[in-house]
């Protein structure tokens, strides 16, 4: 696999500031810190970040959030923890959804399809196994 540098892009101040620090959460569960992931989506012009079961899309340029959900709010499912995020890119320039895999207490993994620009899920399916990035 090879990859091709085709655009930098510096981010703006307001992006770099919505992004949580590692030291500001502790999985109390187990007792650890929780660790950010992020990434950039494939236009580059939308950056994510997630950290425990918060999502959050920003504008690249701006650091406008766009897009946020905060996975296991509903239940209440305090041990709700995003495992990894991938990108589904959609047909016609249209902004693209998130497949979204997260570890929750009460009811084990899923999977959920994130639309961004509504911040909703539009999808989740429970699955036995452990979810994981590998």
């Amino acid at each position: 696999m090879s990859f091709k540098v085709s655009k930098i892009q510096h981010f703006p101040q307001a992006v770099l500031q919505g992004l949580p620090t590692d030291d500001s959460d502790v999985d109390l569960a187990k007792g650890s810190l929780l660790p950010t992931l992020g990434g950039v989506l494939a236009d580059t012009r939308y950056v994510w970040h997630a950290k425990g079961p918060c999502l959050e899309i920003r504008d690249a340029r701006s650091g406008v959030k766009v897009g946020a959900w905060t996975f296991g709010s509903i239940l209440k499912d305090f041990n709700t923890r995003v495992v990894c995020v991938d990108e589904i890119q959609r047909p016609n320039g249209r902004l693209s959804l998130l497949a979204v895999a997260i570890e929750c207490g009460i009811s084990g993994s899923m999977v959920c399809v994130f639309e961004v620009l509504g911040s909703k899920v539009i999808r989740a399916v429970q699955i036995q196994e452990k979810a994981s990035y590998r």
